[in-house]
Parts: C-alpha cells; structure tokens; sequence
C-alpha cells in the first residue's frame, strides 16, 4: 500500500514538473521509473543487505538516483539470532537492522 501511494506521489510530481506553457505544451517526456520494493529480510543484514546495496547503487548510476524507489515492505527484525540479540538481550544500543 504504501508503494502505492509512493508511486502515485512521483507520477504526480512528474506529471506536474512536465508541465509548460507555449509551443512546448504539446510535447512528451518519456521518463523511466525503477522500482526497487524488499521484503522479509529477516534480519540477514550482513548477507542480503550489501546485495541489495549494490543493486540499488547500479540502478542509480545507471537511471540517475531520481529515477530509481527503494522501498521496503518490513519483516526485518526477525528471523535472525543477530536481530534477535538487539530485541531482547541489548535493547538500549542502536538496533544492527537500524544501523544497516
């Protein structure tokens, strides 16, 4: 849901910011939009965050970092003995998922 309306938002902006007055108003802009969306990472920071990373930094060189939405669809602070530690055992130190 919250892609959604995400999506909305930026095809909103851009249809606004496309908008001109005189002999260009008749003229299109083609614009590509890459859409990154994570789900149940499960804790595993330090095995598919950095894949993800590297994903989304090739992404925004290759498109420019306005084309490019990462979202994330949460399940991230469970699953893990790591993620685990930082819920129950050391809860006042900034969480490793927060940190990542």
């Amino acid at each position: 849901m919250a892609a959604a309306i995400a999506l909305l938002l930026i095809m909103t902006s851009c249809m606004n910011s496309n908008k001109t007055s005189g002999s260009n108003a008749s003229k299109t802009e083609t614009r590509h939009l890459r859409i990154i969306h994570t789900s149940d990472v499960h804790g595993h920071v330090l095995d598919s965050l950095p894949r993800i990373c590297s994903y989304v930094a090739l992404c925004r060189q290759q498109l420019g970092p306005e084309n490019v939405l990462v979202t994330d669809g949460g399940d991230d602070l469970q699953g893990h003995p790591a993620a685990y530690y930082y819920n129950f055992i050391d809860t006042t130190s900034p969480h490793i998922v927060a940190q990542a």
